[in-house]
């Protein structure tokens, strides 16, 4: 036998290997598997801003649904998001599409730092963890959700400068 052949014999299988992988995530769902067969619709994208610094900020957003083996697969979508800090009104803006909801479907979970937006309805899913650039005061939170569209104003937490001081010992 060649060595020639011998490449292309085992480029065959390679492909067999290959080929029989592909089916298995299309077609199958094995028991003891961790390959998963996606159903519906896939949305990945990305928006591009230009941050407070002149500079342009590239956001991705995705599904969670996944070919990763080790993951369990999820049928939500990762919407897309906008934060904007509003230092002249001292507010936080978050904007995020979350189409075909009803307002009470919909769960935003603030803490000081993060926002967990999560939503339910049918075959219509929602997820996603945003940690905020700045500490808010998760009190004063408003939400409105219009024609798909979710508003939350957060007011960003003043923190008041210790006008009492101390003295550094200088050594």
């Amino acid at each position: 036998m060649t060595w020639i052949r011998r490449i292309i014999e085992e480029m065959d299988k390679e492909f067999a290997y290959f080929d029989t992988h592909i089916d298995q995530l299309f077609n199958t769902t094995d028991g003891n598997s961790k390959i998963y067969r996606i159903h519906g619709p896939s949305v990945n994208g990305f928006s591009i801003s230009i941050g407070p610094d002149d500079r342009p900020v590239v956001k991705e957003y995705r599904d969670e649904k996944t070919f990763l083996h080790d993951v369990e697969p999820s049928n939500a979508r990762d919407p897309y998001v906008d934060v904007i800090n509003d230092e002249k009104e001292g507010v936080l803006k978050i904007t995020a599409e979350l189409p075909g909801l009803k307002r009470d479907e919909i769960k935003a979970d603030v803490t000081e730092d993060s926002l967990s937006l999560s939503a339910d309805a049918g075959d219509k899913r929602y997820r996603k963890e945003i940690k905020l650039p700045v500490p808010v005061d998760v009190k004063s939170s408003k939400a409105s959700y219009v024609n798909g569209v979710l508003e939350l104003k957060l007011r960003i937490k003043q923190t008041k400068p210790d006008a009492k001081g101390f003295r550094v010992k200088v050594e």
